[in-house]
């Protein structure tokens, strides 16, 4: 019996102790999760430049941000409150992402709080694709392009309109 004691007093502790390292796991787990996530402001992190966009018969100046590395591609606006000031380039109609060549490009949400228009442009400068992408969505919105031009919903911007970098 005093075996049998001693069998059942070790289970029950290594019963005891995994329960307790699982909950410990899940609350460093939670706790992870619910820190902020603290991003560099956009000018220490993009560069910007001047863009040009045409609609129609009118041309108008921007400034816009610049994703050029992958690390900036990644980032974009997740964690903003607003679209920046592109560096005192005004006025500032977002994030321009340029890639090397044309590819089909997915975008998506995830822990961007600003709702955006995306527009996808071919490597002539043409505007191919425009969608309204929603805050925190996980969803990928893609199309073909070898940049996407992110902005405020309230820009217009229409298939057929011309980017160029200046």
């Amino acid at each position: 019996m005093a075996g049998k004691k001693s069998i059942d007093i070790k289970a029950s502790f290594i019963a005891v102790s995994v329960v307790i390292l699982f909950f410990a796991l899940v609350m460093i787990f939670a706790y992870e999760n619910q820190q902020p996530k603290v991003m560099l402001p956009l000018d220490s992190t993009f560069n910007a430049t001047t863009i040009f966009i045409t609609h129609g018969n009118t041309t108008t100046k921007y400034g816009a941000y610049l994703a050029l590395t992958q690390s900036q591609q990644q980032q974009g606006y997740m964690n903003q409150s607003s679209l920046g000031d592109c560096k005192g380039i005004n006025p500032c109609i977002g994030m321009l992402f340029v890639f090397n060549n044309s590819y089909n490009l997915c975008f998506w949400m995830k822990n961007t709080e600003l709702p955006l228009t995306q527009a996808w442009v071919a490597q002539n400068g043409t505007i191919t694709y425009v969608a309204q992408a929603q805050p925190y969505s996980t969803n990928s919105i893609c199309a073909a392009g070898s940049m996407v031009l992110e902005t405020s919903n309230n820009q217009a911007l229409s298939v057929g309109d011309k980017i160029k970098i200046s």
